[in-house]
């Protein structure tokens, strides 16, 4: 999760080399290297979509780590307290 904040704050400030670094990781030629003269797709598709588009798909897949997160918490808490209550009610009936 922190490594993932790290690369949106990094995609807010630098976009574009971290744009660069990932095509270079993810793709063994240079095709992704489009010519706004030449290429419609750069022109459909501009450098502020691509910023647009990390930050949306960060901002809601750390919303729904969060979210899931604390469903998870919320439930391990509702289990103890349901065991506390179990034990609780097997002393009372020992007496």
């Amino acid at each position: 999760l922190a490594l993932l904040a790290v690369f949106g704050i990094l995609a807010v400030v630098d976009f574009e080399s971290i744009f660069i670094k990932f095509h270079q990781l993810s793709f063994a030629n240079d095709f992704w290297q489009l010519d706004p003269r030449t290429d419609y797709l750069v022109r459909i598709f501009p450098d502020d979509f691509w910023l647009d588009a990390t930050v949306w798909v960060a901002v809601r897949t750390i919303a729904g780590a969060v979210a899931l997160t604390v469903a998870g918490g919320a439930y391990l808490v509702y289990r103890r307290y349901a065991g506390w209550q179990k034990a609780l009610k097997g002393l009372e009936g020992a007496r």
